[in-house]
């Protein structure tokens, strides 16, 4: 590879606002968009906004004010039925990317017996 692109790792609120700006006209009156929670669909593909590459991280990983998703046995399943959600309903072309930025809470041992060993993709 002669030249790696960077990508960019926001929010998936920050794509919600910008999908809620869509169609909005002070002129006409629209409002645009009614802004909701985007699900894995929306977030597990690449964005290119003029030049700049995006990725977004899934809600329920961005749910900073859930306590729930610091509970790493509550985030695993969620996890799981993420991709369960993904794996039964994708269908643009390529292959989903599922963001999950980690920190050290999401690596320790006691987080591996939880999530399982990392499974390979053929």
């Amino acid at each position: 590879m002669d030249q790696l692109e960077s990508l960019e790792l926001w929010h998936a609120r920050e794509l919600a606002r910008f999908y809620g700006a869509q169609g909005a006209s002070q002129v006409l009156g629209l409002t645009g968009r009614p802004q909701r929670r985007l699900r894995t669909l929306t977030t597990a593909r690449f964005y290119r906004v003029e030049d700049r590459r995006l990725a977004f991280v899934p809600s329920v990983m961005a749910d900073h004010h859930d306590h729930l998703a610091l509970d790493m046995a509550i985030l695993s399943q969620r996890l799981r039925s993420e991709v369960a959600y993904l794996s039964r309903n994708w269908q643009s072309q390529g292959l989903p990317t599922l963001v999950l930025p980690l920190g050290r809470r999401h690596l320790g041992a006691k987080t591996r017996a939880l999530i399982g060993s990392p499974a390979r993709v053929a």
